[in-house]
């Protein structure tokens, strides 16, 4: 999904319409259908503004085209296009993923900051995107935080994000989602000097129990999720007897019996 916004608003009683998209600019122009005005005389555009400023393109026909390059724009600033029309009509922009922000982002370097965050510095991000950090951890990558993309292509950009850390090695990647759908940076790994977590006995009644607080998730036999959090202690109480299978720390499929 383009992260571009798209929308119309009416003003009473007139209908006319005014018509916003916001995006970035990637060095293309856009294209608009122009249809005759409900009226039948004249069409329905009557002015086009970028960035607040008129454009002088000629918009007097069924098509016509909003020249970008007449307003100084450098790939990834910021572009508003104010599209405003006669009564009852509307326009279309045919190709307004060519304003949406476009993950071209690069990591340059990804490392711990203290016990419980991780510091990543990015070149040449072509939109402020969000990226989402996910973390391979107990056989799967799964998504532990998120951070605004600050969208500056001409300078590095540096972000510092709160992630659970495990002991050991941790695994993390990038992601950003646009138009086209996902992409990832490369792995990165870096060392927690957190201790290891422990399961305080494999055979328990009541409560589930750890050495310290940890990210746990909890399987019955079947592959059904019984508990997911972080804590020192799972109230088991509820749970019927049998096998169950514990991911927690650094430690996958840990087999635990309820007795």
């Amino acid at each position: 999904m383009s992260t571009f916004l798209l929308f119309a608003i009416v003003t009473l009683p007139s209908l006319a319409g005014v018509y916003v998209f916001n995006g970035v600019y990637q060095g293309k122009d856009l294209y608009v259908k122009n249809p005759f005005s409900s009226e039948g005389v004249g069409f329905c555009v009557f002015e086009v503004a970028v960035n607040g400023e008129v454009t002088s393109d000629e918009i007097n026909s069924s098509a016509f085209a909003i020249d970008l390059t007449l307003f100084n724009l450098e790939p990834g600033d910021p572009v508003e296009v104010v599209i405003r029309t006669k009564d009852n009509c509307e326009p279309r922009v045919i190709n307004t993923e060519d304003i949406a922000p476009k993950s071209t982002f690069t990591v340059e370097s990804l490392a711990l900051a203290d016990a419980g965050a991780i510091v990543f510095r990015t070149s040449g991000e072509g939109g402020a995107l969000p990226f989402v950090i996910e973390q391979f951890k107990w056989n799967k990558w799964v998504q532990v935080a998120t951070a605004a993309g600050q969208g500056e292509t001409g300078v590095p950009n540096e972000y510092r994000v709160e992630v659970p850390l495990h002991s050991g090695t941790n695994t993390f990647r990038l992601r950003q989602n646009d138009a086209s759908g996902a992409r990832y940076s490369e792995r990165f790994e870096v060392t927690s000097d957190r201790q290891p977590v422990t399961l305080r006995d494999t055979r328990f009644y009541e409560k589930l129990k750890f050495s310290a607080p940890a990210s746990y998730e909890v399987f019955d036999a079947y592959g059904i999720l019984y508990a997911k959090g972080v804590g020192q202690e799972i109230d088991t109480s509820e749970w019927p007897r049998g096998d169950y299978y514990v991911n927690f720390d650094d430690d996958f499929g840990v087999a635990v019996r309820k007795r």
